[in-house]
Protein backbone atom coordinates (compact mmCIF):
# COMPACT_ATOMS: atom_id res chain seq x y z
CA UNK A 1 0.00 0.00 0.00
CA UNK A 2 1.25 3.37 -1.05
CA UNK A 3 0.08 6.73 0.14
CA UNK A 4 0.58 10.40 -0.18
CA UNK A 5 -0.01 13.92 1.78
CA UNK A 6 -2.90 16.11 0.68
CA UNK A 7 -4.15 18.58 2.86
CA UNK A 8 -2.81 16.63 5.70
CA UNK A 9 -4.57 13.93 4.84
CA UNK A 10 -3.27 10.85 3.11
CA UNK A 11 -4.61 9.44 -0.34
CA UNK A 12 -4.05 5.89 -0.99
CA UNK A 13 -2.44 4.81 -4.60
CA UNK A 14 -1.57 1.65 -6.36
CA UNK A 15 0.88 0.99 -9.48
CA UNK A 16 1.05 -2.07 -12.05
CA UNK A 17 3.37 -2.69 -14.66
CA UNK A 18 5.88 -0.62 -16.07
CA UNK A 19 6.62 1.70 -18.41
CA UNK A 20 5.21 5.45 -19.60
CA UNK A 21 3.16 6.42 -16.60
CA UNK A 22 -0.56 6.32 -17.03
CA UNK A 23 -2.80 7.44 -13.87
CA UNK A 24 -6.33 6.49 -14.03
CA UNK A 25 -9.07 8.64 -11.99
CA UNK A 26 -12.26 7.08 -11.02
CA UNK A 27 -15.51 8.49 -10.92
CA UNK A 28 -18.08 10.23 -7.92
CA UNK A 29 -19.05 7.63 -5.15
CA UNK A 30 -16.56 4.77 -6.74
CA UNK A 31 -12.94 3.84 -5.92
CA UNK A 32 -9.74 2.59 -7.41
CA UNK A 33 -11.28 -0.69 -7.81
CA UNK A 34 -13.14 0.36 -11.17
CA UNK A 35 -9.78 0.23 -13.23
CA UNK A 36 -8.36 -2.80 -11.31
CA UNK A 37 -10.27 -5.18 -14.33
CA UNK A 38 -8.03 -2.93 -17.15
CA UNK A 39 -4.81 -3.34 -15.54
CA UNK A 40 -3.94 -6.61 -18.16
CA UNK A 41 -4.60 -4.62 -20.29
CA UNK A 42 -2.30 -1.89 -19.88
CA UNK A 43 0.76 -3.17 -17.25
CA UNK A 44 2.27 -4.95 -19.65
CA UNK A 45 3.36 -1.70 -21.62
CA UNK A 46 2.53 0.92 -19.37
CA UNK A 47 3.24 1.93 -15.70
CA UNK A 48 -0.28 2.32 -14.34
CA UNK A 49 -0.95 4.24 -11.26
CA UNK A 50 -4.80 4.24 -9.48
CA UNK A 51 -5.67 7.02 -7.55
CA UNK A 52 -8.79 6.63 -4.10
CA UNK A 53 -9.38 10.27 -4.21
CA UNK A 54 -9.93 11.68 -0.59
CA UNK A 55 -13.40 10.10 0.45
CA UNK A 56 -13.15 7.18 -1.39
CA UNK A 57 -11.59 3.69 -1.34
CA UNK A 58 -8.96 3.42 1.36
CA UNK A 59 -8.01 7.08 1.37
CA UNK A 60 -8.76 9.34 4.31
CA UNK A 61 -12.49 10.67 5.07
CA UNK A 62 -13.62 13.72 4.44
CA UNK A 63 -16.17 15.70 6.65
CA UNK A 64 -17.74 16.64 3.48
CA UNK A 65 -16.98 17.05 -0.01
CA UNK A 66 -15.77 20.13 -1.91
CA UNK A 67 -18.52 22.05 -3.51
CA UNK A 68 -15.95 22.20 -6.39
CA UNK A 69 -14.99 18.60 -6.39
CA UNK A 70 -13.99 17.86 -9.45
CA UNK A 71 -11.30 20.96 -9.31
CA UNK A 72 -10.27 19.51 -5.53
CA UNK A 73 -9.70 16.45 -7.17
CA UNK A 74 -7.66 17.75 -9.89
CA UNK A 75 -5.42 19.43 -7.04
CA UNK A 76 -5.04 15.85 -5.86
CA UNK A 77 -3.81 14.59 -9.14
CA UNK A 78 -1.38 17.29 -9.47
CA UNK A 79 0.22 16.29 -5.85
CA UNK A 80 0.36 12.65 -6.85
CA UNK A 81 1.98 13.27 -9.90
CA UNK A 82 4.64 15.74 -8.39
CA UNK A 83 5.03 12.61 -5.48
CA UNK A 84 5.71 10.07 -7.80
CA UNK A 85 8.29 12.65 -9.63
CA UNK A 86 8.03 10.01 -12.84
CA UNK A 87 8.13 13.55 -15.60
CA UNK A 88 5.05 14.13 -17.72
CA UNK A 89 2.28 11.96 -17.22
CA UNK A 90 -1.12 11.01 -19.02
CA UNK A 91 -4.55 10.86 -17.61
CA UNK A 92 -7.71 8.25 -17.57
CA UNK A 93 -10.12 9.67 -16.01
CA UNK A 94 -14.23 8.25 -16.44
CA UNK A 95 -17.23 9.90 -15.34
CA UNK A 96 -15.89 12.35 -12.71
CA UNK A 97 -12.71 11.82 -12.89
CA UNK A 98 -13.14 12.87 -16.13
CA UNK A 99 -13.60 16.52 -15.12
CA UNK A 100 -10.80 16.18 -12.44
CA UNK A 101 -8.49 15.13 -15.38
CA UNK A 102 -9.59 17.77 -17.65
CA UNK A 103 -8.85 20.64 -14.94
CA UNK A 104 -5.40 18.83 -13.80
CA UNK A 105 -4.22 19.78 -17.69
CA UNK A 106 -5.59 22.64 -17.44
CA UNK A 107 -4.18 23.74 -13.77
CA UNK A 108 -0.77 22.50 -15.03
CA UNK A 109 -0.22 21.05 -18.40
CA UNK A 110 3.83 21.05 -17.75
CA UNK A 111 2.75 17.98 -15.45
CA UNK A 112 0.72 15.97 -18.44
CA UNK A 113 0.93 14.57 -21.52
CA UNK A 114 -2.13 13.48 -22.25
CA UNK A 115 -5.84 13.44 -21.24
CA UNK A 116 -8.59 10.75 -21.81
CA UNK A 117 -11.62 11.95 -20.39
CA UNK A 118 -14.36 9.16 -20.70
CA UNK A 119 -18.27 8.92 -19.90
CA UNK A 120 -18.40 13.15 -18.81
CA UNK A 121 -21.65 15.24 -20.10
CA UNK A 122 -20.15 18.56 -19.16
CA UNK A 123 -22.59 19.05 -16.08
CA UNK A 124 -21.29 21.23 -13.41
CA UNK A 125 -21.82 20.64 -9.78
CA UNK A 126 -25.14 21.86 -8.32
CA UNK A 127 -25.47 23.04 -4.53
CA UNK A 128 -26.55 20.41 -3.49
CA UNK A 129 -24.41 17.85 -4.67
CA UNK A 130 -22.06 16.92 -1.64
CA UNK A 131 -25.71 16.55 0.73
CA UNK A 132 -27.28 14.43 -1.51
CA UNK A 133 -24.02 12.36 -2.26
CA UNK A 134 -23.51 11.53 1.56
CA UNK A 135 -27.49 10.31 1.38
CA UNK A 136 -27.25 8.32 -1.58
CA UNK A 137 -24.08 6.41 -0.42
CA UNK A 138 -25.82 6.02 3.40
CA UNK A 139 -29.36 4.97 1.42
CA UNK A 140 -27.03 2.27 -0.48
CA UNK A 141 -25.60 0.46 2.08
CA UNK A 142 -29.05 0.35 3.41
CA UNK A 143 -30.33 -1.27 -0.18
CA UNK A 144 -27.44 -3.52 -0.19
CA UNK A 145 -28.31 -5.25 3.12
CA UNK A 146 -31.84 -5.71 1.87
CA UNK A 147 -33.05 -9.64 0.95
CA UNK A 148 -35.44 -8.59 -1.74
CA UNK A 149 -36.34 -5.91 -4.26
CA UNK A 150 -39.31 -4.37 -2.75
CA UNK A 151 -38.93 -1.12 -4.74
CA UNK A 152 -39.25 -2.84 -8.08
CA UNK A 153 -43.01 -1.39 -9.58
CA UNK A 154 -43.70 -4.33 -11.80
CA UNK A 155 -46.44 -7.07 -10.94
CA UNK A 156 -46.06 -9.77 -9.32
CA UNK A 157 -42.39 -8.65 -7.96
CA UNK A 158 -42.20 -7.74 -4.67
CA UNK A 159 -40.86 -9.95 -2.37
CA UNK A 160 -38.48 -11.62 -4.89
CA UNK A 161 -34.75 -11.36 -4.72
CA UNK A 162 -32.60 -10.69 -7.80
CA UNK A 163 -32.19 -14.61 -9.55
CA UNK A 164 -35.82 -14.80 -9.18
CA UNK A 165 -36.45 -11.29 -10.49
CA UNK A 166 -34.09 -12.58 -13.54
CA UNK A 167 -36.64 -16.16 -14.04
CA UNK A 168 -39.78 -13.81 -13.66
CA UNK A 169 -38.34 -11.22 -16.23
CA UNK A 170 -37.07 -14.25 -18.80
CA UNK A 171 -40.88 -15.76 -18.88
CA UNK A 172 -42.18 -12.73 -19.42
CA UNK A 173 -40.56 -11.75 -22.73
CA UNK A 174 -43.25 -14.09 -24.43
CA UNK A 175 -45.89 -12.46 -23.20
CA UNK A 176 -45.05 -8.55 -22.35
CA UNK A 177 -42.09 -7.77 -25.01
CA UNK A 178 -42.62 -4.23 -24.39
CA UNK A 179 -41.75 -3.59 -20.57
CA UNK A 180 -41.41 -0.57 -18.54
CA UNK A 181 -39.98 -1.02 -15.08
CA UNK A 182 -39.77 1.32 -12.51
CA UNK A 183 -37.11 1.99 -9.71
CA UNK A 184 -37.78 4.55 -7.24
CA UNK A 185 -34.87 5.07 -5.05
CA UNK A 186 -34.14 8.07 -3.22
CA UNK A 187 -34.50 11.08 -5.52
CA UNK A 188 -33.91 8.86 -8.73
CA UNK A 189 -35.95 7.23 -10.83
CA UNK A 190 -34.71 5.14 -13.15
CA UNK A 191 -37.16 4.23 -16.32
CA UNK A 192 -36.06 1.34 -19.08
CA UNK A 193 -38.42 1.32 -22.05
CA UNK A 194 -37.74 -0.59 -24.47
CA UNK A 195 -37.10 -4.30 -25.90
CA UNK A 196 -36.45 -6.82 -22.93
CA UNK A 197 -33.67 -8.95 -24.63
CA UNK A 198 -32.09 -10.62 -22.49
CA UNK A 199 -31.05 -11.12 -18.50
CA UNK A 200 -28.30 -12.05 -16.21
CA UNK A 201 -28.46 -12.95 -12.55
CA UNK A 202 -26.74 -13.74 -9.69
CA UNK A 203 -27.78 -14.02 -5.92
CA UNK A 204 -26.92 -10.74 -5.10
CA UNK A 205 -27.51 -9.06 -8.29
CA UNK A 206 -29.65 -8.60 -11.41
CA UNK A 207 -28.82 -7.26 -15.22
CA UNK A 208 -30.91 -6.20 -17.98
CA UNK A 209 -30.47 -6.25 -21.85
CA UNK A 210 -32.92 -3.91 -23.45
CA UNK A 211 -33.16 -3.03 -27.34
CA UNK A 212 -33.99 -0.35 -29.31
CA UNK A 213 -37.42 1.65 -28.28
Amino acid sequence: MAYFKYKDKSVFYEEYGQGEPIIFLHGNTASSKMSELLMPLYAENFRCILIDFLGNGQSDRVEKFSPDMWHDEALQTIALTEHLQCGKVSLVGTSGGAWAAVNAALERPDLFHAVIADSFDGRTLNENFSANLLTERKAAKHFRSRPCYDDFKMPGSKGLNPHELAHKWVKDLGTRPDMSIKVGWISHDMRILGRIVGVRSTEQSVGIMVGGF
